[in-house]
């Protein structure tokens, strides 16, 4: 039966996907910051490989046991009789109720998040966010919903409505469509909206430890897990958990089988995976932890008058945006950047769109750039704030001492 149902569920899938991915590009909810035809091609990949290993691995195994299920009884609504219209509502309630804990896990056991991270490390979120999945986890959800359908028994028709509709609600919520404010609003109340969904995509684990619902937002409020999100807490250098974002298909594929420090993300434990920024983790490797100093610079790319009225990070560089994207500085920038022989950069700036705009720049000119974000990320990884003491012809001679905007004036 579940075979029989699958081209219409993917005709289904298809047709929401064109129309989300029309609107997206007529209203997007946030600017586009890299080419959708880039995003799409790694989407497209990946699912293509998931399908392959659904048809392979799952697929015949899942049709097997829903026969069984069905044959033997088993679950609540094998044991009377009752209409496919309240199996599928049951199935539609229940299911998603259970696909809300189940995601709480993924994020909690340091094993099944391994899988689930891929998932977030997505630093836009649009139509093609919906098919970012390692196959692992589609591995493990299916045997969450073998055990699902012999708790409650709902026919195989039932079970496929309820996946049609947990496809639509991960194609809408995922979506970066901008919906009227008092509309999105109301909706929330009820069902899950993609500005409601982006919060728990946001970099921040205070933030984005949030919303875990797929259909229903009832369960997050039962269960004390939802923040309502306001437009601020969802500008896109806050999206995402890694920042090592332009993985290939093979290093998304190979990360969950890998320790954690092979793959230059992580040295912490299993534990500390569910509950840290891949941010954090990034950072902490990468530049606290780096045993040459020489080799990993952090840069601030915030204006001098931004210095003076909020300091600079321990241990910090400074070089202006304005600087960097000055003309008549370009070539002599190059030299620098070349006499630094190939250190790692770290970028930041307030909020970390400059320092997006940066790594850009100085990429282009040769440089060796990562953008970390915002100030305030950084602060809350234990990065101390120097302040500039004094007059402000004394703070100016304060920052040359550690500026890279002196090598280029």
């Amino acid at each position: 039966m579940i075979s029989e149902y699958g081209e219409l569920r993917l005709a289904l899938f298809l047709g929401l996907f064109a129309l989300m991915f029309f609107i997206e590009g007529i209203k997007p909810e946030r600017a586009w910051r890299e080419k959708r035809a880039q995003r799409a091609w790694f989407s497209i990949k990946l699912a293509v490989v998931n399908n392959i290993f659904m048809k392979v691995v799952v697929t015949a195994p899942f049709i097997f046991w829903t026969g069984y299920v069905e044959s033997h009884n088993f679950g609540l609504f094998n044991q009377f009789s009752s209409p496919i219209w309240l199996q599928a509502l049951a199935a539609i309630v229940i299911f998603d109720f259970f696909d809300y804990i189940k995601h709480r896990w993924f994020h909690r056991v340091g094993f099944m998040w391994k899988f689930h991270r891929v998932h977030h490390t997505d630093t836009h979120l649009d139509i093609f966010t919906a098919l970012r999945y390692h196959p692992g986890e589609f591995f493990i959800s299916s045997i969450f919903k073998a055990g699902w359908l012999m708790i409650l028994g709902v026919s195989p028709i039932a079970f496929i409505i309820f996946e049609i509709v947990l496809n639509i609600a991960s194609e809408y919520h995922h979506s970066n469509i901008c919906f009227p404010k008092k509309f999105e609003h109301f909706i929330r109340n009820f069902i899950v909206t993609p500005r409601y969904h982006a919060m728990h995509h946001t970099i921040h684990r205070d933030k984005g430890d949030y919303n875990f619902s797929t259909v229903f937002t009832i369960w997050d409020r039962l269960f004390g897990s939802q923040k309502m999100p306001e437009r601020s807490d969802i500008d896109l250098e806050r999206l995402g958990v890694l920042q090592d974002r332009h993985l290939s298909l093979y290093q998304v594929l190979k990360s969950p089988i890998l320790p954690d420090a092979a793959d230059g993300s992580s040295t912490l434990s299993s534990q500390d995976l569910g509950t840290r920024s891949w941010k954090e983790i990034f950072l902490a490797n990468r530049y606290l932890n780096q045993s040459d100093a020489n080799q990993a610079i952090l840069i601030d790319v915030r204006e001098e008058n931004e210095i003076h009225r909020e300091g600079i990070l321990e241990g910090a560089l400074w070089l202006p945006l304005s600087k960097i994207q000055d003309p008549s500085r370009q070539e002599h920038l190059r030299e620098t950047l070349q006499s630094l022989k190939g250190a790692r950069l770290f970028l930041y700036c307030a909020k970390g769109i400059r320092s997006q705009t940066a790594e850009g720049v100085l990429n282009r000119l040769g440089a060796n750039a990562k953008n970390m974000g915002g100030l305030f990320d950084l602060t809350q990884l234990g990065i101390k704030l120097k302040r500039l003491d004094g007059s402000r012809s004394q703070a100016g001679e304060s920052i040359t001492n550690y500026s890279l905007a002196r090598a280029i004036a």
